[in-house]
């Protein structure tokens, strides 16, 4: 139903994941590939807090806010760099029932518990049942570690720039939905890692021990934006 959703973006933190190139193409759906960076998968989680948000061209008092989070896993589809995102979570009930129906996207409802400060931010996401979907400690840095895939965090501001559509299975499991972030600028921040956990990615089914190790986190704020609906059988 809705082409354009805007609002803005009060933070967008990125935790991110080197992970083993066969283990990742084993838990791509059929016609993706793992995006490599230097002989690497690479995923994550993308923990967004918003607010103002709603369809394009609605005033900003219409407009909502809300936590979300997503589990995601850089890759080419179709000859499209993006993310595949098997899992994402919300505070919003409205955000939960209308997801995939008015606009691409489902969500699983959680609780988001976040306090931040002028140095850092630690996040704590669980599911109704309280387990522990996301957890993140961290400060802002100047510069990345050592250890990360990424020489700067201008190749890494770069990389996911480019891969800024994402794709995620509708209510149709057969089928994508497709979203797509534009932002009215671009800036990140290094963050340093003091803990982390994603369920999605602790899972040794899919991720045996040792596939998946921190790479690095990185930091967005203030940021008017907008999500594109680039496909959604139902919307």
């Amino acid at each position: 139903m809705f082409k354009e959703i805007t609002g803005y973006i009060e933070h967008r933190i990125l935790l991110n994941y080197r992970i083993d190139p066969e283990v990742a193409h084993a838990a791509l759906p059929e016609g993706m590939s793992p995006i490599l960076v230097k002989g690497y998968a690479y995923g994550g989680i993308c923990q967004l807090s918003l607010s103002q948000m709603r369809p394009k061209g609605f005033p900003a008092f219409f407009g909502t806010s809300s936590h979300n989070a997503a589990h995601r896993i850089a890759v080419e589809y179709k000859g499209i760099e993006g993310v595949y995102v098997p899992h994402r979570h919300t505070s919003s009930h409205a955000n939960r029932i209308s997801g995939g129906i008015v606009f691409p996207g489902r969500y699983g409802k959680a609780c988001f518990n976040l306090s931040s400060n002028h140095d850092g931010f630690d996040i704590l996401i669980e599911s109704k049942g309280k387990e522990k979907l996301v957890l993140f400690q961290g400060n802002k840095a100047e510069r990345l570690p050592e250890s990360s895939l990424f020489d700067s965090i201008e190749t890494a501001s770069t990389f996911f720039q480019r891969g800024n559509t994402g794709w995620s299975h509708s209510r149709n499991e057969n089928t994508f939905d497709t979203i797509r972030l534009s932002t009215q600028t671009w800036n990140m921040q290094a963050l340093d890692i003091k803990r982390e956990h994603s369920s999605f990615f602790s899972d040794l089914s899919l991720f045996p021990k040792g596939s998946v190790t921190p790479d690095c986190a990185l930091l967005m704020q203030g940021i008017p934006h907008s999500w594109l609906n680039e496909g959604c059988p139902y919307c």
